[in-house]
């Protein structure tokens, strides 16, 4: 069962504003390999945070809960292609919170794309 949440303009303009600082905070940390792993796990949060955003926008409501799979159905409601980039950063969640393994470059930039699209499409909608 889907759980949603309808959307006010301070929950839309909240998640914007978080989806922003996410991004705006991974350039301190994606240029050390080190920190892969840190900046991965914010562009998912930014990547999160603009689906949220999006789906306000264009829907009305968000999804709410604890099934990522949620989510991504509700996105494609609203757009089918962002729907796939909030797919591929979920599917990378586990791997990037294992600090014993770190992300590897090609996965990386898979999540700095997707998260830099939706954030993108949350700026524009």
């Amino acid at each position: 069962m889907s759980r949603t949440r309808k959307c006010t303009s301070q929950v839309t303009a909240g998640r914007l504003t978080g989806a922003v600082e996410f991004l705006d905070s991974v350039e301190l940390l994606a240029d050390d390999s080190s920190n892969r792993n840190a900046a991965a796990a914010l562009f998912v949060e930014a990547g999160i945070a603009a689906a949220d955003v999006v789906c306000c926008k264009r829907l009305g409501e968000h999804a709410q809960g604890q099934d990522r799979n949620d989510a991504v159905s509700l996105l494609a409601r609203a757009d089918r292609d962002l729907a796939t980039c909030l797919g591929t950063l979920l599917t990378h969640t586990s791997r990037i919170s294992d600090s014993a393994q770190v992300l590897p470059s090609s996965e990386f930039t898979k999540v700095q794309r997707a998260a830099t699209q939706l954030t993108a499409a949350a700026r524009r909608t």
